[in-house]
């Protein structure tokens, strides 16, 4: 009983310490990433979440591409084009370039923009064209009535009689 007692003890100690060393990692990235705000870095999709996909670079720095900054839809297993966008998928592996966009040192969040134009939700190319104006429904009373052939207030004056 005291074995498992302390088996499980020593458990929980190890992965209090494995968490809090990837925490302070994440921290030391974050702080580092900071002096290299927009500059451009080739990285690899190591990640695909709803919210986003998380890139590790070369260097071994991760942050999160998010779900937002993308012109991409995420199907469950790999993000592919939104309708009416060039066919293009980004899926587990695959490289691309991208730049820090937000470092915050104290949580050891890294989030990046993607460099290529195809990718990026906010690039002129992805953004929609505005809808061309709708034309007014023409009805049988938007037809312009001809004043031909009826004395003034004809119609009316039909009316009350009838």
């Amino acid at each position: 009983l005291f074995a498992q007692e302390a088996a499980r003890l020593a458990s929980e100690t190890e992965i209090r310490a494995v968490n809090a060393e990837r925490a302070a990692d994440d921290c030391y990235a974050a702080e580092w990433m900071r002096g290299h705000l927009s500059e451009p870095f080739s990285g690899a999709v190591s990640g695909l979440t709803e919210h986003g996909v998380y890139v590790r670079l070369e260097n071994s720095v991760e942050g999160l591409l998010p779900a937002a900054a993308l012109a991409l839809n995420f199907d469950g297993a790999r993000y592919v084009s939104k309708p009416g966008f060039p066919r293009r998928t980004l899926s587990f592996g695959d490289r691309l370039a991208v730049q820090a966009v937000r470092a915050d040192v104290a949580s050891g969040e890294i989030h990046f923009a993607p460099l290529d134009p195809a990718l990026d939700a906010h690039s002129p190319q992805n953004t929609a064209p505005p809808p061309p104006p709708k034309k007014p429904k023409k009805t049988k009373h938007s037809k312009k009535r001809s004043s031909k052939g009826r004395k003034r207030g004809s119609k009316r004056a039909n009316s009350r009689h009838a």
